[in-house]
């Protein structure tokens, strides 16, 4: 397994996460 990818993909995970949170607010 390469973990430099499993890294970067779970830093992407953890950005797209923050920013679902913020145009949640948003919204309301």
């Amino acid at each position: 397994m390469d973990y430099s990818r499993f890294k970067s993909i779970s830093e992407e995970r953890a950005m797209m996460r923050e920013i679902n949170a913020n145009s949640r607010e948003g919204d309301h």
